[in-house]
């Protein structure tokens, strides 16, 4: 168990910082503000500017994973 243990800290350390890398590589930076967007629906039938929200409360619920 005590050699377990370092070895598991050491592979979550890793991983973290791999994670990281990829996620830079995958994700461009955003530059602008939150109306100069748009998102398609899911079943891909329109196109959501976000401008047509501004004035307005949004709740923006992200839910991803890699």
């Amino acid at each position: 168990m005590e050699r377990l243990l370092p070895l598991l800290l050491g592979a979550s350390l890793v991983a973290t910082g791999t994670s990281e890398i990829l996620f830079r590589r995958a994700c461009g930076e955003a530059n602008g503000d939150f109306y100069q967007f748009s998102a398609q629906l899911l079943n891909g039938s329109t196109t959501i500017n976000f401008s047509d929200y501004q004035g307005k409360v949004v709740l923006v619920y992200n839910v991803a994973t890699y």
